[in-house]
């Protein structure tokens, strides 16, 4: 915490900007990554970005899954993994949240046609919600006040029904303020972003940042799962691995404790055990500290260790 000259606490304001994205395999995971950006930082990211976007001549959307064996595509996106393993830590915060569909008894909700996006955007909240908590709102941290300017996400078709712009806000901040927890969202809706900034008209510099986030958040997902063999996605997730990414976010101990990724970058899945319906929109659900975990395998190999043995 930080004091005044007469010996008094200064209050800090935090005032970033959130980006999100998430990737799906639909036999077993969601995956959600948010990345917060404080305001001060937002420009120097996107230069940062630009920069190397210009030096790798990749001029067109940069999307893991289509990762293959582009070699300007590819450049593109291991560069930016090498920004974001050894520079970003250090002016961001990254979230990443898995969710398990197999401990989720999905058969059990009546209305299949609106279960799914109800779904994702109940694990929406719960993850950015948890990240807040986790960055910022702990007894070392000397933030007395997170404000967010502004949630950002991929655009996508949803039906009209589908409350994903209003709802997991309006969730989080009714429950900062019976909580009495220092959480302000300046915009009360979600601002959906085409990723490809080459049609985003009216956030360009969002777009760039949205496929920095579907680029890690697909990364994670390849070095835990290691479900693709294409050459593009396989680097990535060696570069992620090779910087001891995500292991090192699931050792709650002192290779965490002491790394440069300590509350900076973290990542957790949920649940742990199988879970009803009534379980998932309980408001219990977040004083059940066993349902969330950190510790999975890491299915994609650290090619230069295994040389060396």
């Amino acid at each position: 915490m930080e004091i005044d000259l007469y010996g008094g606490a200064v209050s800090r304001e935090l005032t970033c900007s959130v980006y999100h994205d998430e990737r799906e395999d639909p036999k077993r995971w969601l995956y959600h990554g948010f990345l917060f950006v404080p305001e001060e930082y937002e420009g120097l990211l996107t230069n940062l970005i630009l920069k190397e976007r210009a030096e790798s001549k990749w001029e067109k959307e940069l999307h893991f899954s289509d990762l293959k064996n582009t070699r300007t595509m590819n450049s593109l996106a291991v560069e930016l993994t090498n920004l974001f393993c050894n520079y970003l830590h250090g002016h961001t915060y990254f979230y990443y949240f898995g969710v398990d569909y197999t401990h989720l008894a999905k058969d059990l909700w009546a209305d299949r046609k609106t279960r799914d996006h109800r779904i994702y955007n109940r694990f929406f909240q719960i993850g950015l919600y948890s990240a807040i908590k986790w960055f910022f709102l702990h007894k070392e941290s000397d933030i007395d006040h997170v404000r967010i300017s502004n949630v950002y996400s991929d655009k996508k078709d949803r039906p009209i029904e589908d409350l994903f712009h209003s709802m997991p806000i309006m969730d989080i901040s009714f429950k900062a303020f019976i909580k009495d927890e220092p959480i302000t969202f300046v915009n009360k809706t979600v601002v959906e972003v085409d990723s490809d900034h080459n049609r985003e008209v009216k956030h360009k510099t969002q777009s760039h940042i949205i496929q920095l986030v579907d680029l890690i958040v697909g990364g994670f997902g390849q070095a835990l799962d290691a479900t693709s063999v294409h050459e593009g996605k396989c680097d990535v997730a060696q570069i992620l691995v090779r910087n001891g990414l995500p292991s090192i976010l699931m050792a709650y101990d002192d290779p965490y404790f002491r790394s440069n990724y300590y509350k900076r970058y973290c990542l957790s899945f949920f649940p742990k055990t199988q879970m009803t319906k009534q379980e998932i929109i309980s408001e219990g659900v977040f004083r059940r500290k066993d349902h969330f975990y950190n510790s999975r395998e890491v299915k994609t190999i650290n090619k230069e260790q295994e040389r060396l043995f």
